[in-house]
């Protein structure tokens, strides 16, 4: 378990709670055994073939809200448990991706969303903190492609 995800995730609640915007069913997460088992695993990638199969690589680039919120009751169906829509940034040593501030989401919350020009990023976390994330890599293979053509 990701300790520090753990206390950012509970922070996020915090936040969420006095915006009013806070899923009944949502709850802070503890340290629990990991819940992607083998034949869990197994059940979500068929879930996902069969939920996205029309979709090439490229349609998930930039993605990230459609596709989740599409795929969160698929997952609570194989887990018999409540998984949560997340909506957050990626850390990482090197760089943040997506950052944004709660300013930011304030704003966002008073005058919509602006279209295509949103730096946010989504993905589904599990009560056990392992998160499915299934556009990170796509979205962020083809902006790497784009810097290192000039686009």
């Amino acid at each position: 378990m990701n300790i520090e995800y753990i206390k950012n995730f509970n922070l996020a609640i915090s936040r969420t709670k006095k915006h009013n915007l806070l899923d009944k069913s949502m709850t802070s997460l503890c340290y629990s055994q990991s819940l992607l088992t083998d034949s869990i695993a197994t059940k979500i990638m068929d879930e996902f073939s069969g939920t996205f199969k029309s979709w090439s690589d490229e349609d998930f680039v930039g993605q990230c809200l459609k596709s989740h919120v599409l795929f969160l009751p698929k997952v609570e169906n194989i887990l018999g448990e409540k998984v949560t829509f997340t909506i957050g940034y990626i850390e990482s040593k090197e760089q943040n991706y997506f950052k944004f501030s709660e300013g930011n989401a304030e704003d966002w919350m008073s005058r919509g969303m602006p279209k295509n020009t949103a730096n946010i990023h989504a993905w589904l976390t599990l009560p056990s903190s392992e998160i499915i994330d299934l556009t990170f890599l796509p979205t962020f293979a083809k902006r790497s492609e784009e810097r290192r053509v000039g686009k």
